[in-house]
């Protein structure tokens, strides 16, 4: 017989709930026809409205107790409703805080931006929590009401199933306030900072504020500061309970029935806790704090023997875990909370004291006992992957019986969470008996420890993505369980109906309201449900005391399958809860353990993908505390220290050796490296390639080789020599590692000699003209070297050259860049101010100003190639540009004084002096980078002013009027100094005051206004530059097969960036919206050559040329971009 296929087992699913619905439409009608309620059709039938019309017409269809009714659909249901989405979130909260509180990285930056992150969201958390205590006081008042009104003759609420879900929620919330308070307390650290960081801020505004921003501070800053002081001085809890609930404070009724109800959850946690020997630990914590609760809250009304039972049951739990590795001991909550004498006796304080000390030491000297138990889960876990994937063979060959399958599927979903719950206790507890007493971030532990740590993580996130991977397969179980579950609880309720029917002694108004309560129950079972369904059904099922009506042995099965049906609700959140480790994969010891046991361990690639999931997972989260910047920069800095280098050490030795095979240490060191361990970073560079966390990646395949280059070259500038033997390295490494290296034709150097950089700044005209600007890399590259080596300059050579002649050459370079940019800029103003240069730039940006709707004018294309063509023709002898062509930039001079296939114009003139402009603002700029990131603070470039502000404080020779001018000078430079990011932004302010207090020429002036106008041509012109540049250099050394060879000159945005923030001009370039203007005009041009269909050659390489011209416009317009930004933050 021939197997089902999908689609066959698909269509056995539409059967089964074809089934149930023509099952729901015969109890309908069956309602209807023996309800006496034969006028009504099945169009009215209560099953086919929705949630909303159910909600309305409940009071109709129920005759008696419509106030309960009323009361709890409206209050209580959508309060709880409400709450549960809110306790999912706040256990987010909970994590991202316990991740940011236990950080390694100082938690106050440069800048403040991590701060205010911080602050916010420690505000939204605080929001939240207000909302959930809003929630409970409004299903407390719904409870309330109630009793109040007389209704609690219907029946118990305490015993009711549907309220023990009320009750048990209450308490999940007040024990999220028990566990902010606990965080708050454990590490005060982020509490003290941010009351400084509130304390400075008050006393800003008070003193410098604007009536705005104090009106505004009043409006938003203070609730803030509340909010900070809520939740990180561990007080939340007890402000909780000593806050006002209005009448359920003086409703002694209601503190009765509060009781009871805890007393029913202590009943039900001791009843498991004798059937399986197990402690049900999350009950018990959400008991502890709704226990504390009751006893403040209603202290006038308090049962001291049901405390008292509390406290005792308390004896039997030695802790809980509940978040990472931090443990909660409820007999020391408790005591703490209730410092009652008549609870607590001197011996019972004794016990609970020793409680916490084994809870403290728990582990201690038992790691080895958790070693083994944590493995035997990693292998559970590894046959539950097993026998997930039969499943999933099973599901694509098409099952026999498509019902059992999903139940099968979700018992075996059920049975991952328990091991990946025991899995991850055992996992933390681990993590915390190695712990050091003396410092938090200090992990003790040996070989086997670190590489059952590594595997363990690996392990649990191997299972979750293998799950998430396939999650339909999980998604097709649990909706069939579902199915089968509700279709099982819907013939419970058609015999019981029957069995109701068939009785005698009723009323009819009773027999009307109790079978609507019957179709109530039976009309939430079909399709999908959800939680709000389900606490429909237990209305139903517990006001219309339905169980009276249903069989003893099904009564158990009601509760047993609503419990499946609302624990099984969403199983998405049952797998991320029991698989999260983020709070200590993004611990620094464990990523480095992982990185360096990983020759030792050699992990798969379905290993490293699952650990560094985890940390994106948890790089993800971290976004809204803004620390996940710091996660992100801690892990590739351990990556670079620990994988990356080994990996180079590896393979320079392996390269070595096989370049060199007569050396007779050759047989020695080849001997001491496993040939397992070199097949194992070919691995890694061939088949892993690069490493993903979240949205960034680090390229194994790009910076290992980069790394070893750099390595290579160093060497080579120290030993010349060996330049043959690095050459065949060079080939060595692409043929048996697959590593891209760099054309051995065309080697480079950094300038490791940092005399060379003395040179640059003595002639630094020549620099700024002969070495181009790239922005991505951070570097300056040489444009041409008749030493046939392009030189480097690096922000890391920057740094070497500060390290070792000191932070004096900064105040060198400025000089050098400011007298430059200052000489340079008078060009500029002359030639912009010549009157044919004016005219083309006026004519056209007038021609703007004209059009009517000047927000969607565009400077247009052709007007732009007007001006370069206008300006380019112009008499070159003419104005104060020097005519003599740079090599450097118009390729090899031939004897005529002529350059190499690229003509220089007027124009190009005009560029390549703005282009070195920027080039000289960026060289300062990446100094004083290099000096921060050096630690190297401009203040010490005036180390003793202060010294000198106090001598002229206390200098009496001096007459006190001079004394304070002098004082008042040197204050001035202080501050400005201080409020300064670095020497760029003092160029600007300096250059704009330079603008403004110079005497200049009318003509000069008009050219601040008219700037902008000349930016398209210059971008145009470099566009055409850089194509024709890079023409010429795949002509030259045959590099056609580079389609995507980029020549880097950034100089130029870097230029015109700076002058524009000179010379106030943004919003007027902007306003030109000149990008959009050539984009879409070569986007027209490529649609128009398309719709002719067939292409000739010719159309063919234009198209080629417009997308390329595209391409390197969009590259421009990005750096310029970067460009705009990085002069903004000065």
């Amino acid at each position: 017989m021939e197997e089902p296929t999908t689609q066959q087992a698909m269509k056995a699913k539409e059967l089964v709930r074809k089934e149930q619905e023509d099952l729901m439409e015969e109890l309908s009608q069956m309602v209807f026809a023996n309800g006496g309620g034969s006028s009504q059709n099945t169009e009215n039938s209560f099953v086919l409205l929705d949630e909303e019309n159910q909600h309305t017409n409940v009071s109709s269809l129920i005759n008696c107790e419509h106030k309960f009714i009323e009361a709890y659909i409206s209050a209580l249901g959508d309060a709880y409703q409400k709450s549960r989405k809110r306790v999912v979130e706040q256990q987010k909260f909970m994590s991202n805080f316990y991740l940011l509180v236990t950080s390694e990285e100082p938690l106050i930056d440069s800048d403040g931006e991590r701060l205010a992150k911080t602050s916010c969201y420690i505000s939204a958390m605080y929001k939240n929590l207000v909302q959930l205590k809003n929630d409970v006081t409004n299903m407390f008042e719904a409870i309330r009401q109630i009793k109040s009104e007389g209704n609690s003759n219907v029946f118990q609420l305490h015993n009711s199933f549907g309220f023990q879900r009320i009750w048990r929620q209450a308490a999940e919330v007040m024990y999220m306030f028990v566990a902010v308070d606990h965080i708050a307390n454990t590490f005060p650290n982020l509490g003290k900072q941010l009351a400084q960081y509130q304390l400075k801020l008050r006393q800003k505004i008070n003193n410098e504020g604007t009536v705005e921003e104090k009106m505004k501070y009043t409006e938003n800053g203070i609730a803030q500061e509340e909010a900070h002081k809520m939740i990180m001085q561990g007080g939340f809890f007890r402000a909780y309970y000593e806050s006002n609930s209005g009448e359920i404070d003086k409703c002694p009724i209601f503190a009765r029935e509060m009781a009871l109800a805890l007393q029913e959850m202590l009943e039900n946690w001791e009843k498991f806790f004798k059937d399986s020997g197990k402690s049900d630990d999350r009950l018990f914590c959400r008991i502890t704090a709704m226990t504390v609760f009751y006893y403040h809250h209603f202290y006038n009304f308090v049962d001291v023997s049901f405390i008292k039972k509390v406290v005792h049951a308390a004896k039997k739990v030695p802790f809980c875990r509940w978040i990472a590795e931090e443990i909660f001991v409820p007999l020391e909550f408790l005591r703490f909370e209730i410092s009652s004498k008549k609870v607590f006796d001197g011996k019972l304080v004794t016990h609970c004291k020793k409680m916490v000390e084994d809870a403290r030491n728990y582990g201690k000297g038992q790691e080895l006992e958790l070693v083994k138990e944590i493995k035997t889960y990693c292998q559970y876990a590894v046959t539950w992957t097993e026998e997930f994937k039969s499943k999933k063979r099973e599901m694509d060959r098409g099952p026999n019986n498509l019902a059992q399958w999903g139940l099968d599927v979700s018992e075996l979903f059920l049975k991952l969470i328990r091991i990946l719950n025991h899995l991850v206790r055992n996992f933390f507890l681990l993590i915390r008996s190695i712990r050091s007493e003396e410092e938090f971030h200090v992990l003790k532990m040996d070989k086997t420890t670190q590489i059952t740590i590594c595997t363990t993580i690996e392990t649990i996130k191997i299972v979750e993505n293998v799950v998430l991977k396939h999650w339909r397969i999980v998604d097709e179980g649990a909706f069939l369980a579902r199915q089968q579950w509700r279709k099982h609880l819907l013939r419970i309720m058609e015999d019981a109906k029957k069995s109701y029917v068939g009785s005698k002694n009723k009323i009819k108004v009773e027999e009307i309201a109790k079978l609507s309560l019957f179709h109530i129950a039976e009309s939430q079972l079909v399709g999908e449900m959800n939680p709000s369904k389900n606490l429909a059904f237990n209305l139903a099922y517990e006001f219309g005391r339905l169980d009276l009506h249903v069989s003893g042995s099904d009564k158990q099965q009601v509760q047993d399958l609503m419990s499946r049906l609302d624990d099984f609700n969403c199983p998405r959140g049952l797998l991320e809860r029991a698989a999260y480790t983020g709070l200590i994969v993004t611990d620094r010891t464990v990523m480095i353990t992982y990185f360096d046991t990983m020759f030792q361990r050699r992990p798969d690639e379905n290993c490293i993908k699952a650990f560094t999931s985890a940390i994106g997972g948890c790089l993800k989260a971290s976004v809204a505390t803004g620390h996940n910047d710091v996660i992100l920069r801690q892990f590739r800095t351990i990556v670079e220290q620990t994988l990356f280098a080994e990996m180079v050490t590896k393979v320079d030795t392996d390269l070595r050796l096989l370049s060199n095979p007569n050396l007779k240490i050759g047989r020695y060191e080849r001997s001491r490296i496993p040939e397992q361990e070199q097949l194992y970073v070919e691995y890694l560079l061939r088949n892993i390639k690069r490493l993903q966390l979240a949205d960034n990646v680090i390229s194994i395949a790009d910076e290992v080789p980069e790394l070893l280059q750099a390595m290579w070259y160093q060497l080579e500038t120290l030993a010349p020599h060996n330049a043959k033997m690095y050459t065949q390295m060079f080939q060595l490494a692409e043929m048996k590692y697959g590593m891209k290296m760099l054309d051995t034709q065309l080697p480079q150097v950094g300038i490791d000699e940092s005399v060379v950089l003395m040179d640059l700044l003595r002639n630094f005209p020549h620099f700024v003209a002969n070495y181009c600007l790239s922005m991505q890399n951070q570097m300056f590259i040489e444009k041409s070297s008749v030493a046939k080596q392009l030189r480097l300059i690096r922000l890391e050579d920057l740094g070497k050259a500060l390290r070792q002649h000191g932070i004096g050459i900064v105040p060198t370079a400025v000089n050098a860049a400011y007298q430059l940019i200052r000489h340079k800029m008078q060009t500029v103003f002359s030639f912009l101010a010549e009157d044919t240069v004016r005219h083309q730039v006026l004519k056209y940006l007038q021609k703007m100003e004209e059009n009517e709707n000047k927000k969607s004018a565009m400077y247009k294309v052709g007007w732009a190639e007007s001006v370069v063509q206008a300006l380019g023709q112009q008499n070159r002898t003419k104005g104060v540009l020097s005519t003599t062509p740079t090599p450097s930039e118009f390729g090899e001079m031939t004897d005529d004084g002529s350059t190499d296939q690229i003509h220089a114009t007027h124009f190009d003139k005009f560029r390549q002096i703005i282009t070195q402009i920027g080039n000289a603002i960026s060289f300062i700029r990446l100094l004083c980078q290099a000096a921060e990131e050096n630690e190297i603070d401009h203040l010490e470039l005036f180390p003793s002013i202060k010294k000198h502000m106090e001598d002229l404080e206390s200098s009496s020779g001096i007459p006190s009027d001079k004394s304070a001018y002098r004082l008042g000078l040197i204050k001035n430079m202080f501050e400005r100094i201080s409020n300064q990011g670095d020497f760029v932004g003092l160029m600007i302010l300096e250059f704009k005051s330079l603008l403004l207090n110079n005497s200049l020429s009318q003509e000069r002036i008009e050219v601040l206004d008219y700037f902008h106008g000349v930016l398209p041509a210059l971008f145009l012109s470099q566009m055409n530059y850089s194509t024709a540049h890079e023409n010429r250099i795949k002509k030259v050394f045959a590099l056609n097969q580079h389609r995507n060879l980029v020549v880097c000159d950034d100089g130029l945005g870097a230029g015109c960036a700076f002058l524009l923030h000179v010379m106030d001009g943004w919003d007027a370039y902007d306003n030109l919206n000149w990008f959009e203007s050539f984009v879409n005009e070569k986007e027209d041009e490529l649609k128009l050559l398309k719709r002719s269909g067939t292409l000739s050659r010719a159309e063919e390489l234009r198209c080629e040329r417009l997308r390329h011209e595209h391409e390197v416009f969009c590259r421009m317009n990005h750096n310029f971009s970067i460009q705009n930004a990085v002069f903004q933050r000065k």
